[in-house]
C-alpha cells in the first residue's frame, strides 16, 4: 500500500490508517503485530554494521505536517496503542526521502529511501 500526501510518501506492506487530521497535521497508524523492527538507514555512518533493531513493536505512528515549509515526519515505534509506550522516536526529513515498511517472515523491515 502506498500512502502519498503532498511530498510525504510511505510504501508499506501493513495497513495505514489516518487517526488524526487537524489542519496541516496528520497522524498515521500502522499496526505491525508485535514484531521486531529492523531499521536500515540510507547512507548510515561506517561504524554502524547493518541496522538498528527494536524488538516487540506493536504499532508505528507517523506524524507529519503538509505545510510546504515543514517537511519533517516523526516516527514513533510503540509497544501498544498509547504514545506513552514509545520504544523510540526519531525525525525524518521527507523532502528527498520516503519510508518503506516491509513485512518479512521474521521481522518488519523499515528503510528510509531516496526518492527517485
Amino acid at each position: 500500500m502506498i500512502y502519498k500526501k503532498n511530498s510525504f510518501i510511505v510504501d508499506s506492506d501493513f495497513d495505514i490508517r489516518t487517526v488524526r487530521e487537524e489542519g496541516e497535521d496528520i497522524d498515521l497508524f500502522l499496526p505491525i503485530g508485535n514484531r521486531t523492527v529492523n531499521l536500515y538507514l540510507n547512507n548510515s555512518p561506517d561504524y554502524l554494521n547493518s541496522r538498528l533493531q527494536f524488538p516487540m513493536v506493536r504499532n508505528v505512528i507517523l506524524r507529519f505536517c503538509t505545510s510546504q515549509n515543514n517537511n519533517v515526519c516523526t516516527v514513533h515505534l510503540l509497544r501498544n496503542i498509547d504514545l506513552q509506550s514509545s520504544v523510540v522516536n526519531f525525525e525524518v526529513d521527507y523532502t528527498k526521502h520516503y519510508i518503506s515498511l516491509r513485512d518479512t517472515e521474521y521481522f518488519a523491515e523499515m528503510k528510509i529511501k531516496n526518492k527517485k
